[in-house]
């Protein structure tokens, strides 16, 4: 008897060795070895490597930070030996990066841009793994049936309650006194913003190619109690060009917004637009609101986005 198990072990163990390496090997099929350099940063500055795929004959990967888990850099890498940092645009002046992190949204978990929960089914009485279910009477079973319904009703009411609570608020946002910088035919988002709140403008640098390229358009709502953003957000919400305008105080030519540019009617706007901010007790600016084209819910953003072109991946094509 004892040879017997002994035997029995030998083979489990042979079955550990050689076929759950087989099959590890095949899931890297697709993945082609790393780059020396991009091996040697991966493993001096502890990031792990994502890989996007090819295009126009460059592997492209994403560099994140192995404790926050945030992105770091996009990495191109040759067939000849070659590494290049930063995005990849094609023939057309399109961000192919974009378009490769959005095939990975839904493949790989470590890309999504928000964890998701799922309700679990109470366990089944035909579950080996949970025998003592087995053992409980028809009354048990009835409470712990009802407890769950009444569980999962609290859950769907939290939820409803939570839907209709972002729903109002995006309807007060459509509604609120904003100007639209970028093409009006391109998908939008609403951000709340302070003109000379660095953040806001660090978020404008992020998409600004997107927008000028008429893949985006960002509807600005400014705010502020502060004089020298109720001036510059008055003169926005004036201008005639107001994307012009824009991009030029950014660029650092304050009077792009001068408070000569201000209408005396955008200034009771400014103030609408605070109280409103301040009503919804929105945390800072930027605060980015949009309607998720994949999902069709309400999404928030409170700050500057870590990644921006996930962010983006939802809606340049």
């Amino acid at each position: 008897m004892q040879k017997l198990i002994y035997f029995i072990i030998i083979a489990i163990l042979a079955n550990i060795l050689f076929i759950y390496p087989s099959v590890a090997k095949e899931d890297k099929i697709n993945e082609p070895t790393k780059h020396k350099l991009l091996q040697r940063l991966v493993d001096e500055k502890n990031l792990k490597a994502l890989y996007l795929g090819q295009s126009y004959g460059l592997d492209g990967w994403i560099l994140k930070n192995k404790e926050d888990n945030k992105v770091v850099q996009y990495v191109y890498t040759t067939s000849e030996g070659g590494l290049i940092t930063g995005l990849l645009f094609g023939p057309e002046g399109e961000i192919v990066t974009f378009r490769q992190i959005k095939e990975m949204l839904g493949k790989n978990k470590e890309l999504k841009l928000a964890s998701t929960t799922s309700e679990k089914e109470p366990p089944s009485n035909n579950d080996s793994n949970n025998n003592q279910n087995n053992e409980l009477s028809d009354v048990d079973k009835s409470q712990i049936l009802k407890k769950y319904q009444d569980t999962k009703h609290k859950i769907n009411n939290k939820d409803n309650k939570q839907s209709n609570k972002s729903k109002k608020f995006y309807a007060e946002t459509e509604k609120s006194n904003w100007v639209a910088i970028g093409n009006k035919n391109a998908p939008y988002i609403y951000m709340y913003m302070n003109p000379n709140c660095i953040h806001c403008k660090d978020f404008w640098n992020d998409i600004k190619q997107a927008v000028n390229n008429n893949q985006l358009q960002i509807r600005m709502i400014p705010f502020g109690k502060v004089d020298i953003n109720k001036h510059a957000g008055a003169a926005l919400l004036s201008v005639l060009n107001p994307t012009k305008a824009w991009g030029d105080f950014v660029g650092g030519n304050k009077k792009a917004l001068d408070k000569s540019l201000a209408k005396k009617e955008s200034y009771k706007k400014i103030k609408e637009n605070t109280k409103l901010f301040a009503k919804w007790k929105l945390p800072s600016s930027p605060f980015i609101v949009y309607m998720s084209p994949s999902s069709g819910k309400v999404t928030v953003i409170a700050g500057r986005p870590e990644n921006t072109l996930l962010l983006l991946a939802e809606f340049v094509q």
